[in-house]
């Protein structure tokens, strides 16, 4: 028997903010206890942006509930988060585009990725990224296997000495982004699975809220506040589709 353990930001002002990674823990013998693969990659020099993200996610869906996906709704959470934590006020304006960057991320992510600022290598290795999601969302495949993926995406990245600087970092952050997020999607923010029906909803949900974070990143300049909303939001329509 595999319990999973999550703990998530309270909305109440005065519960610590801190987010505890999710375990998936086998308590069905004492003596064996089971840790999922954790999502960092101590060779990005950015992957505080994922763990960011991971906690403005759990934060949102923690005070937001299970209530019908509206946009506004998460925005203010987004928001919320960041008031409380760090004193700072984001103006609305800021996601205002957001419920039009999820449609347009899982309506052709391609589309997104070619329409964006970044340069030609940039928007080649975000393509190749997308590629390689894509066809790790097929239900067979664990968590470890694609952090480890994405992983070796990485050091290639980190390894092209013809990328510029800030085109590493982009891309990086966006990969931080994506490997937290799938794996808060998958390992963390679990619903009760009894069927095929309800684990191909689950993947569909994964992939969509996945690509949606990446997409928002894209679009906002790597906003990770930006992103996460459009996560949490694209999770959300998923889910209100898919009863």
């Amino acid at each position: 028997m595999t319990m999973m353990i999550s703990v998530f930001v309270s909305c109440k002002k005065e519960d610590n903010m801190n987010v505890a990674i999710s375990q998936s823990v086998n308590v069905g013998n004492a003596n064996s206890i089971t840790i999922m693969s954790a999502p960092e990659n101590l060779l990005n020099p950015y992957d505080s942006v994922g763990c960011l993200h991971n906690r403005i996610v759990a934060y949102v869906l923690g005070c937001k509930g299970n209530t019908a996906p509206d946009a506004n709704t998460s925005t203010q959470y987004v928001m919320q988060f960041y008031k409380q934590l760090y004193g700072v006020d984001l103006p609305a304006s800021v996601f205002a585009t957001v419920s039009s960057a999820v449609n347009e991320s899982n309506t052709d992510i391609q589309d997104v990725i070619a329409g964006s600022s970044y340069d030609e290598m940039v928007k080649l290795k975000l393509d190749s990224l997308m590629q390689m999601i894509n066809k790790l969302s097929n239900g067979n495949t664990s968590y470890p296997a694609i952090k480890n993926a994405i992983g070796d995406f990485e050091n290639g990245v980190i390894q092209d000495n013809l990328l510029p600087l800030e085109d590493s970092e982009a891309i990086l952050r966006i990969t931080s982004i994506a490997r937290f997020s799938i794996y808060y999607w998958m390992d963390v923010f679990k619903e009760p699975l009894q069927g095929t029906a309800f684990s191909i909803k689950h993947i569909v949900r994964w992939i969509a809220a996945t690509t949606s974070d990446i997409g928002g990143a894209i679009v906002s300049g790597n906003n990770v506040a930006y992103a996460a909303d459009c996560s949490a939001y694209a999770y959300d329509l998923i889910t209100y589709s898919m009863p």
